[in-house]
């Protein structure tokens, strides 16, 4: 039975090294579009003009700005908290060349990538799930496995790295959320 548990272990092992490969290095070229038309949508929405200014009978203030942000896949972050990094074109071009601004963006990311593009966000978090799975089975084995070991009257080394220390004891995932609630 020792060896057995050896074996667990192993797979166990395995599954963790898969594990810390299932995230790609990049993501899928329709991924990294829709980001790109998101960073462009964002852009655009941080261009406010006010020219009012111009046909007023008495003169006022004109203003044609850009708000100073910081972009994370394509979702405004302000830079309040940030060091100014100089002024920010990317609202004038998404609002005035968009089309032509998009592409340079696709021909940068493209010569980046060189064809290596990844899967995407569902794909790897699927992939993922299906480990956790796999994980999930192996260590109810393993803990089953060092339940009839300990019966016998071997000391078993439980492992500190168990993935679902609570989920093992209750044996059936399903029942986690009742004790939850």
């Amino acid at each position: 039975m020792k060896k057995d548990l050896e074996k667990i272990r192993t797979s166990i092992r395995e599954v963790y090294d898969r594990l810390a490969l299932v995230e790609p290095t990049f993501t899928s070229k329709e991924e990294t579009l829709k980001r790109i038309d998101n960073y462009l949508d964002s852009a655009e929405n941080l261009f406010e003009t006010d020219i009012t200014g111009f046909v007023l009978y008495k003169p006022q203030a004109v203003r044609i700005f850009a708000f100073s942000e910081v972009y994370d896949l394509g979702t405004p972050m302000h830079a309040d908290a940030l060091e100014p990094n100089g002024l920010n074109v990317a609202p004038l071009f998404a609002t005035f060349m968009r089309e032509q601004f998009k592409a340079w963006l696709i021909s940068q990311l493209e010569e980046y990538v060189a064809d290596e593009w990844g899967t995407t966000t569902a794909e790897v978090k699927a992939r993922e799930n299906d480990l956790r799975t796999q994980l999930f089975e192996l260590e109810c084995k393993e803990e089953a496995l060092i339940e009839k070991l300990e019966a016998t009257g071997e000391q078993i080394e439980r492992r500190f790295d168990i993935a679902n220390p609570l989920v093992l004891v209750l044996k059936d995932p399903t029942k986690f959320a009742e004790v939850l609630l």
